[in-house]
């Protein structure tokens, strides 16, 4: 009878320590969707605007470079799509990752109001956008 016990009392354990890892898992999730989503959508938006800036230019405007413009596709690609939603917010570091990126001021500052305007966090102080 010990052991029959032993086990209910070890099974009830268990469940109860899963549902409340998933109570705090789900009660997690739902207090972060609305930022994480908005922050993705204003991200896409963006980075969609200047992908149709960068297919609109001549090769002269974007770079002579085949290569050269795929890797600065790719970098901002990489900061506007992982870099920016994964840290939550901007920072200066991803505002001179997008200069550096080849991303025109003007974008840039798009991005910027777009987050500002949505309520996101923006942390851009003591940087430089020119």
């Amino acid at each position: 009878m010990v052991k029959v016990s032993n086990k209910l009392y070890n099974d009830g354990y268990r469940v109860g320590k899963t549902a409340e890892e998933e109570r705090q898992l789900q009660e997690c999730f739902d207090g972060h969707y609305n930022t994480g989503a908005a922050l993705g959508w204003v991200c896409g938006e963006v980075y969609a605007r200047f992908m149709a800036r960068l297919d609109a230019m001549t090769p002269q405007e974007v770079s002579e470079s085949p290569a050269a413009n795929a890797e600065m596709r790719r970098a901002a690609a990489d900061i506007f799509l992982r870099d920016i939603p994964a840290a939550g917010a901007v920072s200066g570091a991803h505002v001179q990752g997008l200069r550096r990126a080849g991303v025109v001021l003007e974008v840039i500052q798009d991005l910027l109001g777009a987050l500002d305007a949505a309520g996101l966090a923006v942390s851009v102080v003591g940087v430089g956008l020119l």
